[in-house]
């Protein structure tokens, strides 16, 4: 190892090899030539001159980086993404002339940053989950093991080694809640108590985190702080309280029809059905334990894919 240059502890000492790789070279310049394979074949289906013997080729070379060649680039140009532009060129000579076709440094700076946050927020996550398993292990395992609590290194008070630990789990759980947020889900508690997460788009993530920058400074009534939505008595909104809200909302829409949650979840899960075709994820989403009572709902639907699906399928050439 070489010791004549500055390296961060974040990443020797603390870093595990999961998050190091997240933020290393190879991750960085893959995902350069992942986002270049993506454009490409979108602008091959807008109708450019691009051919799929280029994509093949790009896909090709996505992962071996000729880092000497970009290196030497980069020395002559003083230009970190057109040297890597030019390096997978020379691995692809066919398709070098639609590497970055059309685009800004930024379409992959920007985009790469975004994803290797993104990636690191799920290993985060998942090592959450990890630590706050073994801390409820520990937790019950010493729940009667007799200690002294300390304040401002003074003795305060005696407590057990087990409630301590799940001071610190309780610490760690708001911090799994964060994440989740921000990873577009949210945990619910379905009809029956049966917990579950749900997934969000970016339409509802940006009005969900303009009312949170609001709802975070809202202080509730003791026993509602985790609920995210609150009635005007600062508790968890009731079942009552998001039909009333709906209908509210609603006629300012429209005033022939009658809008509720059950019809609203009921469109969603026809939208849904219409994008997918896939029958098991929209009985994942909804919470449906049983397919079949998906199924009925949607059986119209169903009988219209196989209707179109029977004509879709040419048995000879005219």
């Amino acid at each position: 190892m070489s010791t004549d240059r500055y390296v961060s502890p974040l990443s020797e000492r603390y870093a595990s090899k999961e998050m190091q790789y997240i933020f290393s070279p190879d991750m960085k310049f893959r995902t350069w030539r992942r986002l270049w394979i993506a454009l490409a074949e979108t602008e091959k289906e807008l109708g450019l001159n691009i051919t799929q013997e280029q994509i093949d080729e790009l896909k090709a070379h996505k992962d071996d980086i000729n880092y000497d060649v970009a290196k030497e680039r980069e020395r002559q140009v003083r230009h970190d993404v057109m040297s890597h532009v030019y390096a997978y060129g020379v691995q692809c000579p066919k398709a070098k002339g639609i590497i970055h076709l059309g685009a800004t440094s930024c379409y992959v700076g920007d985009n790469t940053d975004i994803i290797v946050m993104a990636e690191a927020l799920k290993l985060v996550q998942k090592k959450l989950v990890n630590v706050i398993a073994e801390l409820s292990k520990f937790a019950d395992k010493y729940k009667e093991q007799p200690t002294l609590a300390f304040t401002h290194f003074q003795p305060a008070q005696p407590t057990t080694v087990g409630k301590r630990a799940t001071l610190w789990t309780q610490e760690f759980l708001m911090d799994l809640e964060d994440l989740d947020f921000r990873n577009n889900r949210l945990r619910i508690i379905r009809k029956g108590g049966k917990e579950d997460f749900v997934y969000f788009g970016d339409e509802v993530a940006e009005s969900l985190y303009d009312y949170y920058a609001e709802r975070k400074n809202i202080v509730t009534k003791e026993g509602h702080e985790h609920a995210l939505f609150l009635s005007i008595q600062k508790r968890r909104i009731s079942v009552q309280g998001i039909e009333n809200l709906v209908s509210d909302c609603a006629r300012h829409v429209t005033t022939i029809k009658h809008i509720t949650p059950h019809k609203l979840r009921s469109t969603y899960g026809t939208s849904l059905y219409r994008e997918t075709g896939d029958i098991y994820l929209v009985a994942e989403v909804l919470g449906h334990n049983d397919v079949n009572t998906t199924r009925k709902h949607y059986a119209a639907l169903e009988e219209d894919r196989k209707r179109r699906a029977a004509s879709a399928v040419s048995l000879r050439k005219e």
